[in-house]
This record gives structure tokens, C-alpha cells and sequence, in this order.
């Protein structure tokens, strides 16, 4: 079992770890990052933010070009190669991760590719993905896990008919047919993405609602454009069951008028996401998790264990890629001892890159 030490082990390459981490390099610290994941960039780049964009900005061109007749233009054989779409988002992330890899490089910050775990405030534990073990001693942890898709409790992911955001991003084509569950960023995305490239969406959320927590101004144009642009919204509605074939699911609703059953070809499902908390070995430190597995921390992102930190979706915080480095960068200049100043979390803002986008800041 090889051993080695740093100032600060980051746990977690996602836009807040691997943020942290450059800026740590930057302040002299001897830093390690260490990451379960195929590649460097976490949810955000590899099943998140990025590819969900190259997706939506495909379907933005697509609508465009299919409007042209207003202006008196005509575009003849506008058609999708899925597969290319699939292939060109592909590497739009490869590109990305590479250039991470590159900042790590440039830094001389050292990665780990493996599973890490605490052993008390000053150790983590890497199981590495190619084998073998190792030992890290460290004085300072920051904790950037990540998030993982919440799973409906009388649902099981199958990742072909019953389905999360990650395997909405790798569909081999585009169904005919979508039932999305849900209605924030995630769930409005998507439901974007398909209807534009041609499926019969269904957008179902339980609250009275779209998009609750924004404000209710927001919800009602948005789900007016939503009905223009052919979307089926179901608002309070609560969805009690589904049944799933090979040939599609059946999903059971109640709301104010009565029980329906609706049929599509594939079920997303959209209703958040859950921090990855677990087997990380907090039980060897003092820390305990909130409600929803949440690391608590203070203004400074630090934990009840002064040389441990935590940022991103692993804190009850908004749970924003941009927010998570902004975080990151706190956490690592605090430990650093710099002066710092917190987060006013009251003025970062929120987008939602449906069609049409929406956008907030403020309380």
C-alpha cells in the first residue's frame, strides 16, 4: 500500500473540485485530486451541464431552420443525423475533459483515478479503478462529491424505458414518444431537447406549477409556451404508478379531475438530485449529515472538523456547477488563510436553458 502526502486532497473533479484544486496549486498548496469517474469534469461535463447543452443548442438550430418559411426562406431536406449529433457532443466533452487534464498538469496537481474515503480528518483511503490501494495524508480534505438522479420509491431504472438524465443524454434515437417527471431545469431541458427534435413530450409535475421554485409569473409563461410549442403539461399531477413493457411505459395520474393513464415510449424521470454522501467514511470523523444526506458547513465551507471542507451538491447549498466552483475557491483560500468573505447566496444566479430560457437572481 503506497503513501504519499499533500496539504490538500480534494475528493471529487467536478467544476467545484477541480476549481478548488487549480486554485490551491495557484496558492502553493501541494494538492491531490482524487475521482471515481472515467474522466475528469464530474456530472457537470461528462452527464450535466455541457452535454445537456450541446443538445439543446442542436435543437435551437433545428427549430431555427424549420422556421425559416417566415422569413421567406426555404430549406429543403433539413433532416437529423442522430448519431452524428451523439458523436459531435461526445467530443465537445473529450475536448473538455482533456483541457482539465491539462490544468492538472500545469499545476502539478496530482490525480488519483479511484474511490476515496476518509480515515479520520487527515487521511483518505483510494481505492484505485486499476487496482491496488493507496494511502493519502493530508492536512486539509475538501469533499466535492457530486450529486447522483433521485429514483421515484415505485420505480426501478432499467436505463431503457424507465430512464434518469444520464441516459437521456445516450439515446441511441430519438423516441417517438416522452414522458418526462418533473419540471425543473432538468425536466424542462429535456422535454426541450425531444419535442424539438420531434417527440410527443408530456411533462408532468406534481406541484400546481411548473418550474416551482422560481416565481410564479415564470411558471405560467413558461408553460403557455410550453403548450404553444406542443409539449403536453400536466400541472398537479400526481403520478401513482407505472407499468412497463417492451414496448413502452404506462403511467398512472391523479389530479383534480380524475385518474388518466398515459403511454409513452420512454419515462424520464426528473425529480432531482441526491448528494453523494455515502461510503465516504464520515463515520470516522464528527461529522453527521443533515436531512437528504447534506454535509453541514459554516460560512467558510468548513465542516465540524477544521481541516475538512465541503462544497457543491454535497452542501445544502443551491447546487449549481457555478456556485460550486465559487465555493471551491472559498473554501480552498480560507484554509490557505486568507481573509474571505461569504457567499451571499441571495445573488447567484439561476438559468434554465429550456425553449424559452428562463432566468432569476434575487431573493
Amino acid at each position: 500500500m503506497a503513501k504519499a502526502s499533500f496539504d490538500l486532497v480534494v475528493i471529487g473533479a467536478g467544476p467545484g473540485g477541480y476549481v478548488a484544486a487549480v486554485r490551491a496549486a495557484q496558492l502553493g498548496l501541494k494538492t491531490a485530486v482524487v475521482d471515481r469517474d472515467r474522466a475528469l469534469g464530474g456530472t457537470c461535463l461528462l452527464r450535466g451541464c455541457i452535454p445537456t447543452k450541446f443538445l439543446l443548442q442542436a435543437a435551437a438550430l433545428h427549430d431555427e431552420f424549420g422556421s425559416m418559411g417566415r422569413y421567406g426562406l426555404t430549406a429543403e431536406g433539413l433532416s437529423v443525423d442522430w448519431t452524428k449529433t451523439q458523436t459531435e457532443k461526445t467530443k465537445t466533452v473529450r475536448r473538455l475533459t482533456s483541457a482539465i487534464k491539462g490544468l492538472m498538469k500545469k499545476g502539478a496537481i496530482e490525480v488519483f483515478e479511484g474511490h476515496g474515503k476518509l480515515q479520520g480528518s487527515t487521511q483518505v483511503h483510494v481505492d484505485r479503478n486499476a487496482g491496488g490501494t493507496e494511502v493519502l495524508d493530508t492536512r486539509h480534505i475538501l469533499i466535492a462529491t457530486g450529486s447522483t438522479p433521485k429514483m421515484l420509491p415505485f420505480l426501478t431504472r432499467d436505463g431503457k424505458r424507465v430512464i434518469t438524465s444520464d441516459e437521456a443524454l445516450e439515446l441511441p434515437a430519438i423516441p417517438e414518444s416522452l414522458i418526462v417527471v418533473g419540471s425543473g431545469a432538468v425536466g424542462s431541458e429535456f422535454a426541450s431537447i425531444y419535442n424539438s427534435f420531434g417527440s410527443q413530450v408530456t411533462l408532468i409535475e406534481a406541484l400546481p406549477r411548473l418550474i416551482p421554485l422560481e416565481d410564479a409569473d415564470m411558471s405560467r409563461e413558461l408553460s403557455k409556451a410550453f403548450k404553444k410549442l406542443g409539449i403536453q403539461v400536466r400541472e398537479g399531477a400526481t403520478m401513482e404508478g407505472a407499468e412497463v413493457s417492451d414496448r413502452g411505459v404506462m403511467v398512472k395520474l391523479t389530479d383534480a379531475k380524475g385518474r388518466e393513464t398515459v403511454e409513452a415510449e420512454i419515462l424520464l424521470v426528473a425529480v432531482g438530485r441526491a448528494p453523494v454522501t455515502d461510503n465516504l467514511g464520515l463515520e470516522t470523523t464528527s461529522i453527521t449529515l443533515e436531512t437528504g444526506g447534506f454535509i453541514p458547513v459554516n460560512t467558510t465551507m468548513t465542516t465540524v472538523e477544521k481541516h475538512i471542507y465541503a462544497i457543491g451538491d454535497a452542501v445544502p447549498t443551491q447546487g449549481l456547477a457555478h456556485l460550486a466552483s465559487k465555493e471551491g475557491v472559498l473554501a480552498v483560500e480560507h484554509m490557505a488563510g486568507h481573509d474571505v468573505h461569504p457567499i451571499r447566496y441571495e445573488t447567484v444566479p439561476n438559468a434554465i436553458y429550456s425553449n424559452p430560457e428562463v432566468a432569476s437572481v434575487g431573493y
